[in-house]
């Protein structure tokens, strides 16, 4: 009976918490037209930056990961700073400016993959 009782429980949360992280995960229109502009202006992929994005914060803008990574795609504040970013750590919460310097990242990474998106999405994730 315990167990049982213990199983609906789960159940039900489970349930209850399943529309909420679909929704995260789904990119606004807003998004997916920024995600647009820097692929182009970059040069890559909007399915890889859309990958990524899904990938390190499951498209929340404002997520502060592990090692300071920040963003929809954790990008650290060092690493932006040495692509010549000069606002504070905390601009890159920012969707814009996140992607203006993720993107820059990650077309390092497409470039260096000889346009692989797979062996670039795994550069950009190790922090090539």
């Amino acid at each position: 009976m315990i167990r049982r009782r213990q199983m609906l429980i789960a159940a039900i949360a489970a349930s209850l918490m399943t529309p909420a992280a679909a929704i995260a995960q789904a990119p606004t229109a807003s998004l997916n037209e920024l995600i647009a502009k820097h692929a182009k202006a970059n040069g890559v992929p909007e399915s890889l930056i859309h990958r990524i994005c899904h990938e390190e914060s499951r498209y929340h803008p404002r997520v502060v990961g592990g090692g300071g990574a920040m963003g929809l795609m954790q990008i650290k504040y060092t690493t932006a700073r040495g692509l010549g970013y000069r606002g504070p750590a905390s601009g890159l919460l920012d969707p814009d400016i996140n992607l203006t310097w993720g993107v820059r990242y990650l077309a390092g990474a497409y470039r260096m993959a000889q346009g692989n998106a797979e062996v670039a999405r795994v550069l950009y994730g190790t922090g090539y």
